[in-house]
């Protein structure tokens, strides 16, 4: 029997070669699959077919995501532990009509975003869940219940 039917393509080479780099920063700046699909020319179906097919493909989602994922871990430490940062701002001298005038100077001021416990409950259950989940394991143990098992297995 004959290998009748449309012939295979390369799915790497019509969508993704040539996209590599453009698909990598996609993904460092947080891109849905809905954007790479955007970005590549095709549809949800044929995107999860390339990446299963083509390890390549996975490799390059995952490389630019990983590199997203440290910006967001280093921000949620961040914000967790509390910052310092500098603030600059002109200040512009009016005129008498009402109009701006010259710049008199730049002023900088340092302000502080204190620590904040919703970052610092994320950062601790995903770091350390045996400690810091919210779902614990009880196990309750009945002295009467065993003494039953006890007694039956005498019997």
């Amino acid at each position: 029997m004959s290998n009748a039917g449309r012939p295979q393509e390369n799915l790497y080479d019509k969508w993704i070669k040539g996209k590599e780099e453009v698909i990598i920063s996609a993904c460092r700046n947080g891109a849905t699959i809905e954007d790479l699909t955007r970005i590549i020319g095709c549809g949800k179906t044929a995107f999860h077919r390339v990446k299963k097919v083509y390890s390549e493909f996975s490799e390059l989602l995952k490389e630019g995501k990983e590199e997203a994922d440290l910006k967001v871990e280093n921000a949620l430490f961040k914000r967790a532990c509390g910052f310092e940062y500098e603030e600059k701002t002109n200040e512009v001298k009016m005129n008498s009509d009402g109009s701006l005038g010259q710049v008199i100077s730049l002023k900088t001021t340092t302000k502080f975003i204190p620590p904040d416990t919703g970052a610092a409950m994320a950062w601790l259950k995903n770091r350390q869940p045996a400690k810091w989940k919210d779902k614990h394991e009880v196990e309750m143990s009945n002295p009467f219940l065993e003494l039953m098992k006890f007694a039956a297995k005498d019997n």
